[in-house]
């Protein structure tokens, strides 16, 4: 005899099959079909189509046709009970862009027909950058306009990767950003206007934003983050006396260039220039012998269960309950630095002269092109010093997907090139330098942080942004309760309106919800207890 639970699955397997089926197709079902991953950037343009089909003849009111962009973090708290454990959980919706259906596209009786196909295509176009969408407070306008830039695809196992190939993204399950087409066929009620959902299909979509590099990063020696100068005592053996101090010193490098999604360049390469400097407490003290040089990237994910007022840090996130922080460690490379060339310099000549008087904030500010590092503590003028300097390429790693340097609301990706130096009679020194990755465009080009900051000062003084990505328009995933009457599809308009942006929920979405249909209010504050 069957039981509950069977006849209800039988139940619910039998209103699927009376659904009007939809299917969302991508391009021309040969050039997308044939790459596993759609992958878009800024200025490309998702095209595709819609089949429909019913199995029987079935009213609707509305046909809806979105571009979707979400971000969904959660934060597991420590609880001083081992038998209960606490999570955080927080939901935004950054982004809806709605594609006015035709009327001639579908029926105009509002009836689709038994056993009949109704073909509606779409056209997206990815934007650079998202008006309005962040609505908290931030420390200063740089975090906002690092807030309204369109964040790159993140966390999701099935979507990460470059071209045809899944690769990890070195995000942690904590934190995912998802961008997907979503349809749905919408009937209103009588009683309410309430929409009731028909039947509805998603398709994820990968979209990398083009990201391109910002000015260096401002580090000071009180930063724990990064570090652009160390020194190291030199003794001539184990047991021996000092010969000397050691300063490793490197400015940020230029961006890590990665091309759009989709295409086939060469490796993406940088270099960075490592300065080195020797005081000797001797006449006779002669430079160490070097050893070895490595190379590592520190991939660090931020993210957070209430939206973040400032650039996260490290150092932050350890004494934030809200927040957190997952990192990643990349071996890039191993270098024997054992031939490398000293030079020696004479304090008595006028070039060494000027060196010694700059002093260790104009060499950290001046960086690797200045020249020669600034004196170590232990110099005296009256003795030479020596000088090297290392050309350290780097490339990204080929079983990594790495996306763009970014910051958003709720979670953001920082690189850290991490370089030790290994010297036989002591211990590594070791540099922290900051690094960008940036990525291409497509035919349209991002706005920089000018543009964005532009932006916002229109947004400020307008109470619409009407003109903004024509013809579509971007709004409020709960607009249908404004509704007040059932409506037909309309004509397509040549302006598409723009409505204020989604908001954020500290709910993540419930089993079966839409994304979007969140009940909770603004940064309304969630624990779910869960029993161990």
């Amino acid at each position: 005899m069957p039981n509950a639970q069977s006849i209800s699955g039988r139940v619910r397997n039998f209103a699927n099959l009376s659904k009007p089926d939809i299917q969302v197709h991508l391009g021309d079902d040969v050039e997308y079909d044939r790459n596993y991953i759609n992958s878009f950037t800024t200025g490309d343009q998702i095209q595709g189509t819609l089949s429909i089909t019913s199995p029987h003849d079935a009213r609707y009111d509305h046909l809806e046709i979105s571009l979707v962009g979400s971000a969904k973090c959660y934060v597991d708290r420590v609880s001083p009970s081992a038998a209960i454990s606490a999570r955080n959980e927080a939901f935004q919706m950054f982004l809806k862009m709605d594609y006015p259906v035709a009327d001639s596209d579908m029926p105009g009786n509002g009836v689709l027909k038994a056993d009949s196909n109704y073909e509606v295509p779409f056209n997206f176009t990815v934007p650079g950058s998202l008006p309005g969408s962040c609505k908290h407070k931030t420390l200063n306008e740089q975090v906002k306009a690092m807030h309204l830039r369109l964040p790159p695809s993140l966390g999701d196992p099935e979507m990460a990767g470059r071209g045809s190939q899944l690769l990890d993204d070195c995000a942690p399950d904590m934190c995912r950003i998802s961008y997907f087409i979503r349809t749905r066929l919408l009937k209103y009620r009588d009683s309410d206007s309430k929409p009731i959902i028909i039947s509805d299909r998603s398709r994820k979509v990968r979209i990398i934003p083009a990201y391109e590099e910002q000015p260096p990063i401002s580090v000071d020696e009180s930063d724990d983050d990064y570090c652009l100068r160390a020194e190291k005592g030199i003794r001539k053996g184990l047991l021996k006396a000092k010969s000397g101090r050691l300063a490793m010193e490197a400015s940020q490098p230029k961006s890590l260039h990665i091309p759009s999604p989709n295409e086939d360049h060469e490796e993406a390469t940088t270099m960075a220039s490592v300065q080195l400097r020797f005081d000797p407490l001797s006449k006779d003290a002669e430079p160490p012998k070097l050893g070895q040089l490595a190379t590592k990237l520190r991939i660090g994910t931020f993210y957070a269960s209430t939206p973040r007022h400032r650039i996260p840090t490290g150092k932050a996130a350890l004494a934030d309950n809200t927040q957190g922080i997952y990192v990643v460690v990349l071996n890039l490379s191993a270098r024997c630095l054992s031939g490398t060339e000293w030079l020696k310099h004479d304090p008595h000549t006028p070039s060494s002269s000027a060196m010694l008087r700059r002093d260790s904030a104009m060499s950290i500010a001046m960086g690797a092109g200045a020249g020669c590092p600034a004196p170590t503590k232990v110099h005296d003028p009256s003795l030479p010093f020596y000088t090297a300097q290392v050309l350290v390429p780097i490339s990204p790693p080929k079983n990594k997907a790495l996306v763009p340097s970014f910051q958003s609301c709720l979670a953001s990706r920082v690189y850290i090139l991490e370089m030790s130096l290994n010297l036989p009679q002591s211990s590594s020194v070791t540099l922290k330098l900051p690094i960008q990755i940036t990525t291409d465009g497509g035919d349209a080009p991002p706005p920089g942080f000018e543009e964005v900051e532009d932006e916002i000062a229109e947004l400020e003084e307008s109470d619409s942004v009407n003109q903004y990505l024509a013809p579509r328009r971007i709004s409020s995933p709960d607009d249908y309760a404004a509704q007040t009457a059932p409506r037909r599809i309309s004509p397509p308009r040549s302006r598409a309106m723009q409505a204020p942006p989604p908001e954020y929920s500290t709910f993540a979405p419930r089993s079966g919800m839409s994304i979007g249909e969140s009940p909770a209010p603004l940064y309304q504050a969630l624990n779910m207890v869960r029993q161990i």
